[in-house]
């Protein structure tokens, strides 16, 4: 059974939604780490804060997924799953 016609808008909005939300997130997350880096100088810099901003960049990078995935779903594109060719949405 193919899904309703609706389905594709809505789940393509809660993806640009939380792909959204999650790019907000990061960017204070980003922000805050600056200020404290401000405040306490180039000392404070270490592998943990090195981690942190290689995590940052992932999530940035499923952001942008998120967000092009939703908005594709929400201009009436169908997501293919590889080869094959089959809609998996």
């Amino acid at each position: 059974m193919p899904p309703l016609p609706y389905a594709r808008q809505l789940v393509g909005g809660m993806l640009l939604l939380c792909g959204v939300m999650l790019a907000m997130g990061l960017a204070l997350r980003v922000g805050v780490r600056v200020y404290l880096w401000n405040r306490a100088g180039a000392g404070a810099i270490d592998a943990r804060w090195l981690a942190m901003l290689l995590l940052l960049g992932l999530g940035a990078v499923a952001a942008m997924l998120l967000a092009a995935y939703g908005w594709r779903l929400l201009r009436g594109a169908r997501l293919r799953s590889g080869p094959g060719g089959k809609p998996i949405l």
